[in-house]
């Protein structure tokens, strides 16, 4: 409901017509087989500053507890509206999420 016709069918050909839907599904073919394990413990994985932005709607959820043991979580944003395609979705809530994180980065 949140997408034009059009836009759907640019993003559904955009992915036909190169032939690459099937590389962008084996993140989660492959998520599934071998789910991520940290290499080693007691220091981030991620050591640069980072920021996340929780969309109500997205598929995967990714516990706060867990951002914040293994990367350097600086922002954590609880959207109000949003899912897994929240660029499309929600384009303005997203870039002044990514627009205040850098803010404070300066």
């Amino acid at each position: 409901r949140c997408f034009s016709k059009d836009e759907l069918l640019d993003t559904v050909m955009l992915y036909w017509l190169t032939d690459t839907f099937f590389t962008s599904a084996r993140y989660y073919a492959e998520s599934v087989r071998n789910p991520w394990r940290p290499a080693h413990e007691g220091m981030p994985v991620v050591s640069a500053p980072t920021a996340y932005a929780e969309f109500p709607g997205e598929i995967i959820k990714v516990p706060r507890a867990w951002a914040q043991r293994y990367c350097q979580l600086q922002r954590w944003t609880s959207m109000p509206a949003g899912g897994h395609f929240a660029p499309m979705e929600q384009p303005e809530l997203l870039v002044e999420d990514v627009r205040a994180f850098f803010r404070g980065l300066r």
